[in-house]
């Protein structure tokens, strides 16, 4: 009965989620995420750059759309991003098509996710009811919600960690466990390469040379794929289409990502201030290896990314270490399984179960709503979709070969159509001078397609010519300009 009951939530759950979800390459992590895994279908990692006959912009970058880089170690433009989640929408649009594709693997990423925190949690000794509770407090997270609607690589990389975790916890009475352990951590850091901080601390709660050994053989896909995309892309097994990894990370962080960590946590994780009020409380007299192991994979990923350059700025940003939310659940909920043991308070069967898992549930489920409204989580969709709308509207409507001014919009209609991008944010004030004459000399126009939220004061700025408008596609202004100076 639980699990028929139990399969019936999930795919209800599943169901809400595929409603909300949007499969849109927008902005610049989606569309990166998009472009590349096209690129995967098409056997490739890097493409050539589209520029415009006749002109000869001094960067490369005046051409580089969001989610993109010039300066690999390919000729051409290189993804920005890891090549996980894209790998993981490559193998999802083959099977079911772009729309299809990428929802279901974020549709199954989240599902799996509340499904793996579920078993993490039994095997840790926690009781049915309680167990529930640990994975409703993940499936209604605001957070959890935020990137689940849409393509990014927090939930993924978050359902492959909870599965290594599992596998760790299993792995010392089975090396077929051990094994998936490591093709799981080994996956989170393919798609999320700064996971690999994590390792001590996964090798610690694996527990002994022969599980990490088998570990280690189960990582052997994913760390090779790893090394071969980073020396082909980049240069460098280490290397990344993000630039020098330490301009990011500094001291003056610290604070005020701890601020934030304070501020958020409970609205959007209520237990993981239990967890770390509680710390002291872990039943350390037992299974010490796995609570010290999991107290620093927590730790270990909130203390990394709170020298992070955003993770102080807004709530959402909290995303990036969203793949502890799991064993935070874990460590709070551990510590709560054993104050009902002590008020003997049955930990599967009867009411007075359900007493301090309903309180869980509530206590997760409240502040989610009010966060939620509060974010327009269930918006995101919404938001969303203008994007896919102008990139529709730019390939079926814009003259072939047309250039197109943009920024925000450059990974989308980079996605959807073959047009150059020429981004108006990067290009100077001589190229801008160079491409007037080129575009006068023979007679062509360039447009422009400018989001709601970015207004056309910039673009204006860096091009001072007299621009008409043509077109508005679900707020996003389509402009077209004769190259005259106003």
């Amino acid at each position: 009965m639980f699990r028929t009951v139990s399969a019936l939530f999930l795919a209800a759950y599943a169901v809400f989620l595929a409603a909300y979800f949007a499969a849109v390459p927008a902005g610049s992590d989606s569309s990166g995420y998009f472009n590349t895994a096209r690129l995967l279908t098409e056997g490739r990692l890097a493409t050539p750059l589209r520029g415009i006959e006749g002109f000869t912009a001094s960067s490369p970058w005046v051409f580089t759309p969001h989610g993109f880089t010039p300066e690999g170690a390919q000729a051409g433009l290189t993804p920005t991003y890891p090549t996980g989640l894209p790998l993981h929408y490559a193998v999802g649009a083959g099977l079911l098509g772009w729309h299809w594709g990428p929802l279901g693997v974020a549709v199954l990423a989240s599902v799996a996710t509340v499904l793996l925190t579920f078993l993490i949690l039994r095997e840790l000794g926690v009781g049915r009811p309680l167990a529930v509770a640990g994975a409703t407090a993940i499936a209604v997270s605001p957070l959890f919600l935020f990137v689940s609607f849409i393509p990014m690589s927090d939930v993924p990389t978050t359902a492959w960690l909870t599965l290594a975790v599992l596998g760790a916890l299993r792995a010392r009475s089975s090396a077929g466990w051990a094994v998936v352990a490591g093709l799981a951590f080994s996956a989170a850091v393919v798609i999320r390469p700064t996971t690999v901080v994590l390792a001590p601390a996964f090798a610690l709660l694996l527990g002994g040379l022969r599980p990490i050994a088998w570990a280690g053989l189960g990582a052997v896909p994913g760390v090779a794929w790893q090394a071969f995309t980073g020396v082909t892309l980049y240069g460098g097994v280490f290397r990344t289409g993000y630039g020098a990894f330490g301009d990011s990370f500094g001291w003056e962080y610290l604070i005020p990502s701890w601020h934030n960590y304070v501020m958020t946590f409970p609205s959007v994780l209520p237990l993981a201030l239990v967890a770390a009020l509680l710390v002291p409380w872990w039943p350390w007299k037992s299974r010490i290896r796995e609570w010290v192991a999991l107290g620093l994979l927590a730790a270990g990923l909130l203390l990394f990314y709170s020298f992070y350059n955003v993770t102080k700025d807004v709530w959402w940003y909290l995303r990036f270490v969203l793949p502890v939310f799991p064993v935070l659940v874990a460590l709070a909920l551990v510590w709560l399984q054993g104050f009902m043991e002590y008020r003997k308070i049955s930990a599967d069967v009867g009411r007075a179960a359900w007493i301090v898992p309903a309180l869980v549930i509530a206590a997760s489920l409240v502040p989610s709503v009010l966060w939620s409204r509060k974010q327009h989580v269930l918006m995101m969709k919404s938001f969303q979709q203008p994007y896919a709308a102008a990139g529709e509207w730019a390939r079926d409507n814009l003259p072939k070969g047309a250039a197109v001014a943009a920024m925000h919009l450059s990974g989308t209609l980079y996605f959807y159509s073959d047009l150059p991008i020429v981004r108006w944010d990067l290009i100077s004030t001589e190229d801008v001078a160079a491409l007037r004459r080129t575009l006068t000399g023979s007679g062509r126009r360039i447009y422009a397609m400018v989001h709601p939220f970015e207004g056309d004061t910039k673009l204006r700025e860096q091009f001072p010519w007299r621009w008409e408008k043509v077109a508005e596609v679900e707020g996003v202004v389509v402009l077209r300009s004769g190259g005259e100076e106003r």
